[in-house]
């Protein structure tokens, strides 16, 4: 958006380490926003398993540039339909990006109380820690579907709500 309102999109994308990868077409909305302003909130797509994770979305240039990332894609994405959108197979697909969390949050629905979790410059900040199992298996379902799962990102406002 010119204006810099916030733009949110799906968007596939691969975690390794600590760093999530996206990619893109530098002709998009979403590109020239994270051009101009780096910022970035990421989100499931789920409501029941919640990971928001806030960062900077940095330009590593074309896929073939970060062939790591491009094979760490291939692997996630297996489906018989998923090969002609990975970045490797559809070259207008001219932009990779990594998003390092500067903080992040999650929940789960069924165990609201007990799994909620933040964290701020790599340091945890939870509530009074619910050490149901129950709440354990909810933490880790949500770990699992951040790595798994498709995200959406608003790009090109760091997520700030309009000022009203």
């Amino acid at each position: 958006m010119p204006s810099g309102a916030p733009h949110a999109a799906p968007v596939w994308g691969v975690v390794t380490g600590d760093t999530l990868y996206l990619y893109s077409e530098r002709r998009t909305v979403k590109a020239r926003n994270l051009a101009a302003d780096p910022r970035v909130v990421v989100h499931l797509e789920s409501g029941e398993d919640v990971v928001i994770v806030r960062g900077t979305a940095e330009d590593l240039g074309t896929p073939a540039q970060v062939p790591d990332v491009v094979a760490a894609l291939a692997a996630k994405y297996t489906g018989e339909g998923d090969r002609p959108y990975l970045p490797d197979a559809d070259p207008d697909f001219d932009v990779v990006y990594a998003v390092r969390p500067q903080s992040a949050m999650m929940w789960c629905l069924a165990g609201y109380e007990g799994s909620q979790r933040r964290w701020t410059s790599g340091a945890l900040i939870a509530p009074k820690r619910d050490t149901r199992p129950a709440a354990d298996e909810c933490v880790g379902r949500a770990r699992v579907r951040w790595t798994s799962a498709p995200a959406a990102v608003d790009a090109g406002s760091g997520g700030q709500e309009p000022q009203r």
